[in-house]
């Protein structure tokens, strides 16, 4: 069974950098956007402490925090698809096989 995962290791991870390479990166300027959404959430999340807010404001307020939390979620997946997961998956290749192929051993 060991092999047969083995056989199939490289298929499977050459599948996935496949899936991912269409994920593009993002700018500078959509890193600092998304960079801002999460301070103005983070400020949200200080400000909702209070005890005085009216409803509308906390309405406003868990919004940004919302906002916040799909700016990190943006930044983590781009992040983690085009520069983490590639990187890791370096000391993997095999040598004497496609540029996509995988081994199942570091070199």
């Amino acid at each position: 069974m060991v092999d047969r995962v083995q056989q199939d290791a490289p298929d499977v991870l050459e599948q996935y950098l496949k899936d991912i390479r269409p994920m593009r990166l993002l700018t500078a300027d959509e890193e600092k956007v998304l960079g801002g959404r999460l301070g103005t959430g983070r400020e949200a999340q200080r400000r909702l402490k209070r005890r005085s807010l009216t409803p509308a404001e906390i309405e406003r307020l868990l919004t940004r925090i919302r906002e916040a939390t799909e700016a990190r979620d943006e930044l983590v997946v781009h992040n983690m698809m085009n520069r983490w997961i590639p990187s890791s998956m370096r000391p993997y290749r095999c040598p004497t096989a496609r540029p996509t192929r995988l081994c199942c051993a570091p070199s």
